[in-house]
Parts: C-alpha cells; structure tokens; sequence
C-alpha cells in the first residue's frame, strides 16, 4: 500500500508541477489573446447548397501580438443557410468568442433574373455575327419543325 501511495504522489508532483523549470521559476503557459478574426467560404456556391458546420470554412485568426494564423476547424456556423439562385445569403461564423459575417453570392442565377438580363437576337444576325454574341446570355425560341 506504501508502494501505491508513493507511486501517486509521484505522478501527482510531476504531473501537478509540469510548468515548473529547474531553477523553479513558474512559467504560463503561452496563450495569445484573440484579436480578430476574418470567415473566408470556400466551398460552392451553388443553388441548394447548405452552409454549416461541415462546410468549407477558414478562418484568418489575428492575435494581440501581431501574428495571425489560418484555421480551418474549431469554428461554428451560428444559423445554416441554404443558398438560393440568384440570392446573397449572410453567413455568421464563430470562433472562440467572435464573430464573422460572409456574404455568399450564389453563382446560379434563378430563371426570371436569366431572362431579363438576356438577349433574343434575330436568327440572320445570330448566323452572319455569332462570334459577337461569344459569352452573353441569350434566349432564342423557335419551332421544331420535322421533314
């Protein structure tokens, strides 16, 4: 029992006094102040993509002492979102007790937005000019007519 009590009380003071040097001076253990930190989404940015805490998310840690660090886990996404074509959505992020808001702008763009912001050329100029038309969106209706 002697054996056992003196085998604890080893491994209490090693244990109990790990941030003691040799010259028994207590030293803190280092711990940087957080000072602000940046959200930074990298994930997609498409229609029905839900933004949560397993999402692509890093975060830019900047420190009292003037470092920063780049984080990828430990934060929480306070409210999910789910990304609508053609819509912004407002993501906060936390991190040890602060807070960034992301602005995502959905790539997809709804049908009614595609439609006022395209072009609906004449067939003539479409076949003589097309390389003009390279990268605009159009819409072109017609009628399938079969031989």
């Amino acid at each position: 029992m002697k054996k056992y009590a003196v085998a604890l009380l080893s491994v209490f003071l090693v244990c109990g006094c790990s941030n003691i040097t040799p010259n028994n001076e207590k030293v803190e253990a280092s711990q940087e102040k957080l000072e602000n930190m940046t959200a930074l989404y990298t994930g997609l940015a498409e229609a029905n993509e839900t933004i949560d805490n397993k999402s692509k998310i890093g975060i830019w840690a900047y420190y009292e002492d003037g470092t920063k660090e780049f984080i990828t886990q430990g934060w929480t996404v306070k409210e999910p979102v789910t990304l609508e074509a053609g819509k912004t959505s407002e993501v906060t992020v936390e991190y040890r007790g602060l807070e960034s808001t992301i602005s995502v702008e959905c790539s997809e763009v709804d049908e009614a937005s595609f439609k006022a912001e395209s072009q609906s050329p004449d067939q003539s100029d479409l076949e003589v000019t097309h390389s003009k038309w390279y990268g605009k969106k159009l819409t072109y209706t017609g009628k399938i007519m079969l031989a």
